[in-house]
Protein backbone atom coordinates (compact mmCIF):
# COMPACT_ATOMS: atom_id res chain seq x y z
CA UNK A 1 0.00 0.00 0.00
CA UNK A 2 1.43 3.38 -0.79
CA UNK A 3 -0.53 5.45 2.09
CA UNK A 4 1.74 6.17 4.93
CA UNK A 5 2.56 8.65 7.79
CA UNK A 6 4.30 11.79 5.79
CA UNK A 7 7.87 12.00 6.56
CA UNK A 8 8.84 16.05 5.46
CA UNK A 9 11.97 15.84 6.92
CA UNK A 10 13.49 12.80 5.45
CA UNK A 11 12.99 14.35 2.03
CA UNK A 12 14.34 17.93 2.97
CA UNK A 13 17.12 16.86 4.85
CA UNK A 14 18.05 14.95 1.62
CA UNK A 15 17.42 18.22 -0.84
CA UNK A 16 19.35 20.41 2.21
CA UNK A 17 22.31 17.84 1.62
CA UNK A 18 22.56 18.23 -2.32
CA UNK A 19 22.21 21.89 -1.99
CA UNK A 20 25.10 22.13 0.74
CA UNK A 21 27.57 19.64 -1.06
CA UNK A 22 29.35 22.39 -3.05
CA UNK A 23 30.02 24.28 0.16
CA UNK A 24 32.61 21.82 0.72
CA UNK A 25 34.71 23.08 -2.40
CA UNK A 26 34.67 26.81 -2.16
CA UNK A 27 38.10 26.48 -0.74
CA UNK A 28 39.81 24.90 -3.21
CA UNK A 29 37.73 27.19 -5.86
CA UNK A 30 39.27 30.42 -4.17
CA UNK A 31 42.71 29.28 -5.00
CA UNK A 32 41.77 30.17 -8.90
CA UNK A 33 39.48 32.74 -8.34
CA UNK A 34 41.50 34.65 -11.18
CA UNK A 35 40.20 31.94 -13.25
CA UNK A 36 36.48 31.73 -12.13
CA UNK A 37 36.40 35.10 -12.54
CA UNK A 38 36.77 34.96 -16.56
CA UNK A 39 33.21 32.51 -15.99
CA UNK A 40 29.26 33.64 -16.70
CA UNK A 41 26.81 32.58 -13.98
CA UNK A 42 23.60 32.02 -13.98
CA UNK A 43 21.37 31.00 -10.63
CA UNK A 44 17.93 30.19 -10.09
CA UNK A 45 15.26 28.83 -7.27
CA UNK A 46 11.70 28.06 -6.75
CA UNK A 47 9.68 26.38 -4.04
CA UNK A 48 5.95 25.80 -4.67
CA UNK A 49 2.80 24.17 -2.68
CA UNK A 50 0.20 22.64 -4.92
CA UNK A 51 -3.24 20.26 -3.91
CA UNK A 52 -4.17 18.29 -6.96
CA UNK A 53 -7.14 15.82 -6.17
CA UNK A 54 -5.97 13.45 -8.76
CA UNK A 55 -2.70 12.78 -8.41
CA UNK A 56 -2.39 9.54 -10.69
CA UNK A 57 -4.05 11.38 -13.47
CA UNK A 58 -7.21 8.15 -13.92
CA UNK A 59 -10.33 7.67 -12.10
CA UNK A 60 -8.75 6.41 -8.82
CA UNK A 61 -9.36 9.93 -7.11
CA UNK A 62 -6.26 10.00 -5.14
CA UNK A 63 -5.40 13.31 -3.78
CA UNK A 64 -2.60 14.56 -1.86
CA UNK A 65 -0.62 18.19 -1.11
CA UNK A 66 2.99 18.10 -3.19
CA UNK A 67 5.48 20.72 -1.85
CA UNK A 68 8.62 20.77 -4.17
CA UNK A 69 11.56 22.59 -5.12
CA UNK A 70 14.24 23.32 -7.60
CA UNK A 71 17.61 24.83 -7.65
CA UNK A 72 19.63 25.65 -10.87
CA UNK A 73 23.12 26.89 -11.73
CA UNK A 74 25.26 27.12 -14.72
CA UNK A 75 28.63 28.22 -15.96
CA UNK A 76 30.00 29.37 -19.21
CA UNK A 77 32.63 30.55 -20.71
CA UNK A 78 33.82 31.70 -23.84
CA UNK A 79 36.72 31.25 -25.76
CA UNK A 80 36.60 33.42 -29.15
CA UNK A 81 34.55 31.60 -31.32
CA UNK A 82 33.69 29.11 -28.64
CA UNK A 83 31.38 28.64 -25.60
CA UNK A 84 31.73 25.86 -22.91
CA UNK A 85 29.59 25.17 -20.21
CA UNK A 86 27.79 23.07 -17.46
CA UNK A 87 24.31 23.48 -15.93
CA UNK A 88 23.18 21.89 -13.03
CA UNK A 89 19.78 21.58 -11.82
CA UNK A 90 18.62 19.57 -8.56
CA UNK A 91 14.59 19.48 -7.94
CA UNK A 92 12.42 17.55 -5.20
CA UNK A 93 8.96 16.60 -4.62
CA UNK A 94 7.45 15.74 -0.81
CA UNK A 95 4.03 14.48 -0.78
CA UNK A 96 2.47 14.51 2.43
CA UNK A 97 0.32 12.05 2.30
CA UNK A 98 1.59 9.04 -0.19
CA UNK A 99 5.39 9.63 1.00
CA UNK A 100 6.46 6.92 -1.51
CA UNK A 101 6.33 9.39 -4.44
CA UNK A 102 8.58 11.14 -3.27
CA UNK A 103 11.72 12.38 -5.27
CA UNK A 104 15.17 13.60 -5.38
CA UNK A 105 16.19 14.94 -9.18
CA UNK A 106 19.69 15.85 -10.20
CA UNK A 107 20.67 16.82 -14.32
CA UNK A 108 23.69 17.75 -15.22
CA UNK A 109 23.92 19.54 -18.75
CA UNK A 110 27.54 19.74 -20.33
CA UNK A 111 27.20 22.47 -23.21
CA UNK A 112 29.80 22.91 -26.71
CA UNK A 113 28.63 25.74 -28.52
CA UNK A 114 30.95 27.06 -31.65
CA UNK A 115 30.13 29.46 -34.04
CA UNK A 116 32.41 30.81 -37.05
CA UNK A 117 31.66 33.74 -39.68
CA UNK A 118 33.41 31.82 -42.97
CA UNK A 119 34.40 33.70 -45.80
CA UNK A 120 32.60 36.65 -45.63
CA UNK A 121 29.14 38.20 -43.57
CA UNK A 122 26.98 35.85 -45.78
CA UNK A 123 27.84 32.24 -44.89
CA UNK A 124 27.75 31.22 -40.65
CA UNK A 125 28.17 27.68 -39.78
CA UNK A 126 27.87 26.66 -35.55
CA UNK A 127 27.45 23.22 -33.46
CA UNK A 128 26.85 22.70 -30.48
CA UNK A 129 26.68 19.70 -28.49
CA UNK A 130 25.34 18.64 -24.91
CA UNK A 131 24.95 15.43 -22.68
CA UNK A 132 23.21 15.53 -19.78
CA UNK A 133 21.69 12.75 -16.98
CA UNK A 134 18.38 13.03 -15.06
CA UNK A 135 18.23 10.55 -12.02
CA UNK A 136 16.36 9.94 -9.30
CA UNK A 137 16.07 8.42 -6.17
CA UNK A 138 12.95 6.06 -6.07
CA UNK A 139 12.93 4.59 -9.81
CA UNK A 140 12.19 1.22 -9.00
CA UNK A 141 8.47 2.60 -6.92
CA UNK A 142 7.32 4.55 -9.73
CA UNK A 143 9.19 4.77 -12.14
CA UNK A 144 10.95 7.48 -12.51
CA UNK A 145 14.02 6.06 -14.24
CA UNK A 146 17.04 7.63 -15.13
CA UNK A 147 17.41 8.75 -18.37
CA UNK A 148 20.57 10.12 -20.67
CA UNK A 149 20.87 12.03 -23.51
CA UNK A 150 23.41 13.13 -25.71
CA UNK A 151 22.69 15.84 -28.76
CA UNK A 152 24.75 17.13 -31.22
CA UNK A 153 23.36 19.38 -34.07
CA UNK A 154 25.28 21.09 -37.03
CA UNK A 155 23.94 24.25 -38.50
CA UNK A 156 24.78 26.70 -41.60
CA UNK A 157 23.33 29.43 -43.13
CA UNK A 158 23.77 31.99 -46.35
CA UNK A 159 22.83 35.10 -46.93
CA UNK A 160 20.96 34.85 -50.33
CA UNK A 161 19.47 38.70 -50.48
CA UNK A 162 19.01 41.26 -48.06
CA UNK A 163 15.79 39.78 -47.47
CA UNK A 164 16.78 36.07 -48.19
CA UNK A 165 18.24 33.07 -46.26
CA UNK A 166 19.22 29.89 -46.69
CA UNK A 167 19.59 27.54 -43.82
CA UNK A 168 20.79 23.99 -43.31
CA UNK A 169 21.15 21.74 -40.08
CA UNK A 170 21.82 18.27 -39.08
CA UNK A 171 20.95 17.00 -35.49
CA UNK A 172 21.39 13.26 -33.79
CA UNK A 173 19.91 13.22 -30.66
CA UNK A 174 20.13 9.68 -28.09
CA UNK A 175 17.88 8.87 -24.91
CA UNK A 176 19.11 5.96 -23.20
CA UNK A 177 16.67 5.30 -20.35
CA UNK A 178 17.95 3.17 -17.35
CA UNK A 179 14.49 2.08 -16.05
CA UNK A 180 10.91 2.15 -16.49
CA UNK A 181 9.00 4.96 -16.37
CA UNK A 182 4.57 5.55 -15.72
CA UNK A 183 3.12 3.76 -12.67
CA UNK A 184 -0.08 1.72 -12.79
CA UNK A 185 -2.35 1.67 -9.97
CA UNK A 186 -5.26 0.43 -8.98
CA UNK A 187 -9.14 2.45 -7.13
CA UNK A 188 -6.97 2.38 -4.11
CA UNK A 189 -3.95 4.19 -4.74
CA UNK A 190 -1.64 1.02 -4.77
CA UNK A 191 1.12 0.85 -7.39
CA UNK A 192 0.60 -2.72 -9.02
CA UNK A 193 3.20 -2.11 -12.09
CA UNK A 194 5.60 0.27 -14.20
CA UNK A 195 5.75 0.44 -17.95
CA UNK A 196 8.66 -0.22 -19.58
CA UNK A 197 10.20 2.91 -21.72
CA UNK A 198 12.75 1.97 -24.58
CA UNK A 199 15.37 4.07 -25.56
CA UNK A 200 16.08 5.79 -28.72
CA UNK A 201 18.28 7.06 -31.12
CA UNK A 202 17.14 10.35 -33.79
CA UNK A 203 18.86 11.35 -36.78
CA UNK A 204 17.05 13.99 -38.76
CA UNK A 205 18.05 16.96 -41.50
CA UNK A 206 16.43 19.89 -41.93
CA UNK A 207 16.79 22.65 -45.39
CA UNK A 208 14.59 25.65 -44.47
CA UNK A 209 13.99 29.29 -46.37
CA UNK A 210 13.29 32.25 -44.80
CA UNK A 211 12.22 35.78 -46.45
CA UNK A 212 10.89 39.07 -45.27
CA UNK A 213 8.58 41.47 -47.50
CA UNK A 214 8.88 44.81 -47.92
CA UNK A 215 6.08 45.43 -45.53
CA UNK A 216 4.87 43.56 -41.89
CA UNK A 217 5.31 39.98 -43.15
CA UNK A 218 7.97 37.21 -43.17
CA UNK A 219 7.80 34.27 -44.65
CA UNK A 220 9.59 30.45 -44.10
CA UNK A 221 9.52 26.69 -46.19
CA UNK A 222 11.13 24.06 -44.70
CA UNK A 223 11.58 20.21 -44.81
CA UNK A 224 12.61 17.96 -42.53
CA UNK A 225 13.27 14.04 -42.55
CA UNK A 226 13.95 11.86 -39.51
CA UNK A 227 15.21 8.33 -38.84
CA UNK A 228 14.07 7.03 -35.42
CA UNK A 229 16.02 3.58 -34.11
CA UNK A 230 13.46 2.42 -31.23
CA UNK A 231 14.64 -0.46 -28.99
CA UNK A 232 11.07 -1.12 -28.77
CA UNK A 233 9.84 -4.61 -29.94
CA UNK A 234 8.41 -5.18 -33.36
CA UNK A 235 8.78 -1.06 -34.37
CA UNK A 236 12.55 -1.15 -34.34
CA UNK A 237 12.81 1.83 -37.01
CA UNK A 238 10.43 4.89 -38.06
CA UNK A 239 10.81 7.18 -40.89
CA UNK A 240 8.95 10.64 -40.15
CA UNK A 241 9.00 13.31 -43.07
CA UNK A 242 7.51 16.79 -42.65
CA UNK A 243 6.73 19.79 -45.23
CA UNK A 244 6.26 23.31 -43.71
CA UNK A 245 4.88 26.62 -45.21
CA UNK A 246 4.63 29.63 -42.59
CA UNK A 247 3.48 33.56 -42.13
CA UNK A 248 4.74 35.57 -39.33
CA UNK A 249 3.64 39.26 -39.49
CA UNK A 250 1.13 42.32 -38.22
CA UNK A 251 -2.41 42.65 -39.82
CA UNK A 252 -3.52 45.91 -38.11
CA UNK A 253 -2.51 47.54 -35.13
CA UNK A 254 -4.36 45.73 -32.93
CA UNK A 255 -4.20 41.92 -34.75
CA UNK A 256 -0.72 40.27 -35.37
CA UNK A 257 0.03 36.28 -35.19
CA UNK A 258 2.00 33.58 -37.15
CA UNK A 259 0.57 30.42 -39.10
CA UNK A 260 2.69 27.55 -40.28
CA UNK A 261 0.58 24.78 -42.04
CA UNK A 262 1.84 21.67 -43.32
CA UNK A 263 2.00 17.81 -44.22
CA UNK A 264 3.37 14.90 -41.62
CA UNK A 265 4.21 11.37 -42.72
CA UNK A 266 5.56 8.42 -40.45
CA UNK A 267 6.49 4.74 -41.58
CA UNK A 268 7.57 2.08 -39.08
CA UNK A 269 8.38 -1.70 -40.01
CA UNK A 270 4.99 -2.47 -39.52
CA UNK A 271 2.40 0.71 -40.67
CA UNK A 272 2.13 4.28 -41.52
CA UNK A 273 0.58 7.38 -41.05
CA UNK A 274 -0.02 10.60 -42.33
CA UNK A 275 -1.86 13.95 -40.85
CA UNK A 276 -1.85 17.91 -41.61
CA UNK A 277 0.69 19.78 -39.64
CA UNK A 278 -0.47 23.00 -38.28
CA UNK A 279 0.74 25.58 -36.05
CA UNK A 280 -0.45 29.24 -35.39
CA UNK A 281 -1.40 31.65 -32.87
CA UNK A 282 -3.71 35.09 -33.40
CA UNK A 283 -3.45 38.09 -30.74
CA UNK A 284 -5.68 40.02 -30.46
CA UNK A 285 -4.75 43.70 -28.22
CA UNK A 286 -7.67 45.54 -26.31
CA UNK A 287 -5.90 48.10 -25.12
CA UNK A 288 -2.41 48.85 -23.92
CA UNK A 289 -3.13 46.46 -20.90
CA UNK A 290 -4.86 43.29 -22.07
CA UNK A 291 -5.06 40.84 -25.26
CA UNK A 292 -6.63 37.80 -26.36
CA UNK A 293 -4.90 35.15 -27.89
CA UNK A 294 -5.94 32.36 -29.82
CA UNK A 295 -3.89 29.21 -30.74
CA UNK A 296 -3.91 25.83 -32.69
CA UNK A 297 -1.65 23.18 -33.06
CA UNK A 298 -1.49 19.57 -34.53
CA UNK A 299 1.52 17.87 -34.52
CA UNK A 300 3.08 14.20 -34.58
CA UNK A 301 4.92 13.52 -31.81
CA UNK A 302 7.00 10.08 -30.65
CA UNK A 303 7.32 9.29 -27.32
CA UNK A 304 9.98 7.03 -25.43
CA UNK A 305 7.29 4.38 -23.75
CA UNK A 306 6.35 3.42 -27.41
CA UNK A 307 2.85 5.27 -28.00
CA UNK A 308 3.43 7.90 -30.79
CA UNK A 309 0.94 10.27 -31.32
CA UNK A 310 -1.27 12.46 -33.41
CA UNK A 311 -2.02 15.50 -31.01
CA UNK A 312 -4.49 18.30 -31.76
CA UNK A 313 -4.84 21.52 -29.09
CA UNK A 314 -7.40 24.68 -29.74
CA UNK A 315 -6.42 27.11 -27.29
CA UNK A 316 -8.01 30.68 -25.80
CA UNK A 317 -6.14 32.85 -23.57
CA UNK A 318 -6.41 35.93 -21.88
CA UNK A 319 -3.73 38.23 -20.26
CA UNK A 320 -4.34 41.43 -18.23
CA UNK A 321 -1.92 43.95 -16.39
CA UNK A 322 -4.10 44.59 -13.02
CA UNK A 323 -1.62 46.76 -11.64
CA UNK A 324 1.76 47.83 -12.38
CA UNK A 325 2.91 44.97 -10.90
CA UNK A 326 -0.10 42.24 -10.56
CA UNK A 327 -0.39 40.03 -14.07
CA UNK A 328 -3.66 38.05 -14.48
CA UNK A 329 -3.96 35.54 -17.09
CA UNK A 330 -6.80 32.93 -18.06
CA UNK A 331 -6.92 29.92 -20.52
CA UNK A 332 -9.24 27.39 -22.26
CA UNK A 333 -7.50 24.34 -24.10
CA UNK A 334 -9.34 21.52 -25.79
CA UNK A 335 -7.03 18.60 -26.74
CA UNK A 336 -7.32 15.61 -28.19
CA UNK A 337 -4.77 12.94 -28.72
CA UNK A 338 -4.87 9.75 -31.01
CA UNK A 339 -2.12 6.99 -30.51
CA UNK A 340 -0.61 5.70 -33.81
CA UNK A 341 2.33 3.65 -31.82
CA UNK A 342 3.05 -0.52 -33.59
CA UNK A 343 0.57 -2.86 -32.85
CA UNK A 344 -0.24 -4.03 -28.78
CA UNK A 345 2.79 -1.06 -27.81
CA UNK A 346 0.05 1.67 -26.65
CA UNK A 347 -1.85 1.00 -23.27
CA UNK A 348 -4.21 3.71 -24.89
CA UNK A 349 -6.07 4.83 -28.64
CA UNK A 350 -7.35 8.04 -27.78
CA UNK A 351 -7.98 10.56 -25.27
CA UNK A 352 -9.56 14.07 -25.15
CA UNK A 353 -9.19 16.62 -22.68
CA UNK A 354 -10.07 20.23 -21.36
CA UNK A 355 -8.31 22.30 -19.32
CA UNK A 356 -9.08 25.35 -17.73
CA UNK A 357 -6.40 27.24 -16.05
CA UNK A 358 -6.28 31.14 -14.51
CA UNK A 359 -2.85 32.15 -12.81
CA UNK A 360 -1.59 35.80 -11.02
CA UNK A 361 1.84 36.85 -11.17
CA UNK A 362 3.60 39.78 -8.29
CA UNK A 363 6.74 40.73 -8.61
CA UNK A 364 8.21 41.12 -4.54
CA UNK A 365 11.28 42.17 -5.68
CA UNK A 366 13.62 42.68 -8.45
CA UNK A 367 14.92 39.01 -8.02
CA UNK A 368 11.76 37.60 -6.57
CA UNK A 369 8.40 36.55 -8.00
CA UNK A 370 5.43 34.81 -6.08
CA UNK A 371 2.27 33.48 -8.95
CA UNK A 372 -0.48 31.26 -7.82
CA UNK A 373 -2.16 29.51 -10.37
CA UNK A 374 -5.96 26.99 -10.54
CA UNK A 375 -6.48 24.48 -12.82
CA UNK A 376 -9.73 22.45 -13.43
CA UNK A 377 -9.10 19.34 -15.61
CA UNK A 378 -11.20 16.74 -17.79
CA UNK A 379 -10.31 13.73 -19.65
CA UNK A 380 -11.90 11.09 -21.45
CA UNK A 381 -10.02 8.18 -22.63
CA UNK A 382 -10.28 4.85 -23.12
CA UNK A 383 -7.41 4.22 -20.97
CA UNK A 384 -6.65 0.10 -20.16
CA UNK A 385 -4.36 -0.16 -16.95
CA UNK A 386 -2.44 -2.97 -16.91
CA UNK A 387 -0.92 -5.04 -13.70
CA UNK A 388 2.56 -6.84 -14.16
CA UNK A 389 0.94 -9.89 -16.23
CA UNK A 390 -0.84 -8.04 -18.74
CA UNK A 391 -3.99 -8.08 -17.20
CA UNK A 392 -6.31 -5.28 -16.53
CA UNK A 393 -6.59 -2.96 -13.45
CA UNK A 394 -10.24 -3.56 -12.56
CA UNK A 395 -12.35 0.01 -11.71
CA UNK A 396 -9.58 2.12 -12.83
CA UNK A 397 -10.32 4.26 -16.05
CA UNK A 398 -8.99 7.04 -18.20
CA UNK A 399 -12.22 9.02 -17.62
CA UNK A 400 -12.27 11.44 -15.27
CA UNK A 401 -12.03 14.92 -13.45
CA UNK A 402 -9.29 16.79 -11.05
CA UNK A 403 -9.15 19.85 -9.49
CA UNK A 404 -5.40 21.99 -8.81
CA UNK A 405 -4.33 24.63 -6.79
CA UNK A 406 -1.05 25.99 -6.15
CA UNK A 407 1.50 28.65 -5.19
CA UNK A 408 4.66 29.13 -6.59
CA UNK A 409 8.02 31.60 -5.45
CA UNK A 410 10.82 32.09 -7.73
CA UNK A 411 14.19 33.79 -7.53
CA UNK A 412 16.77 34.43 -9.72
CA UNK A 413 20.03 35.52 -8.34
Amino acid sequence: MIPRLARPTKALSGFAKLILLPCTALPLLGQYQDFWEDFDTTRSASLSATYNDSIFGNSSNVADTILQGSLRGALTKDFNFATFGIEANASFAQFLEYDDLNYEDITFNWIIDLSEQLGNSRFKISANANANETSSTNADVVGRATVRTYEGRLQASYVLTSRMTANASVSYIEQDPQGSVTAQVDSMGNIIAAQDIYGTETLSGNLGLDWKTKGKFSYTLDATASQIDSERPNDSTQDVYSLRAGVNGVLTARISGNLSVGYGVRETDLDSTSTPLIRGRLTYKVDNLSSFNLTAARSLEVSLNGSDSEITTLGLGYDRQVTRKLTFNASAVLGETDYTGAPGSPTESSRESLILRSSLSYPIYSWLYASADVQWESQESDLVSLDSNGNPIPNVSGDYESFRVGITFSAVF
